[in-house]
């Protein structure tokens, strides 16, 4: 499962000067950018604690339950500035940060061009309404919506941690949604991925 630390040498991605007042910088990682990027992003909400927890909980509950490889997943979150030592950030703090950190998710969006978002958990979905245009709402777990972001249309999958609520025939919908945006990808792989960083 690749994730956001690929991109933080390219994208400058968590340096965040506006949220933290300029006195810290959370350079996680000095890793070089990939250059062929997984067809599915995958949204938390922010780096913190419980962060190992939560990507053994996508590894052993989320992916399996869509049928999905994690080497078709890039995994980032929604603020990129709550450090894995720090207290867990409360939601109107998050909301707050993400005012300022949204440019990074967009030029991640920009630069791996996925053919699918899933967001895990209200507050992702939230966090993004709160700047982004929703095809329609409220959230709904396993539903799918169109994401705006930059004039650009997103598929973006709602997901959250009751999976097992799930009938069999939802989950088979789901999958076969899933295997119909993995089967486009390897279709349109073979063209080339060029970000220009402004």
């Amino acid at each position: 499962m690749a994730s956001g630390e690929y991109l933080t040498e390219l994208m400058e991605l968590f340096d965040c000067a506006q949220c933290n007042n300029g006195e810290r910088r959370f350079a996680h990682s000095t890793a070089s950018a990939k250059t062929d990027f997984p067809p599915i992003l995958l949204l938390t909400k922010a780096e913190e604690k419980e962060y190992w927890i939560l990507k053994s909980f996508i590894k052993e509950n989320v992916l399996p339950f869509l049928n999905i490889d994690d080497k078709a997943i890039y995994s980032t979150c929604c603020v990129k500035c709550v450090d894995n030592n720090d207290e867990i950030t409360s939601y109107p703090q998050l909301k707050e940060r993400f005012f300022n950190c949204h440019p990074k998710l967009e030029m991640e969006c920009e630069y791996l061009k996925p053919l699918l978002l899933i967001g895990i958990g209200n507050e992702v979905f939230n966090l993004l309404q709160s700047v982004y245009a929703f095809s329609n709402s409220p959230y709904n777990n396993g539903s799918f919506y169109e994401l705006i972001i930059n004039k650009t249309n997103f598929p973006f999958l709602a997901i959250d941690e009751n999976i097992n609520g799930f009938t069999e025939n939802q989950k088979a919908l789901l999958q076969l949604k899933i295997k119909d945006i993995l089967a486009t990808y390897r279709e349109i792989r073979i063209e080339p991925r060029i970000y220009q960083h402004k």
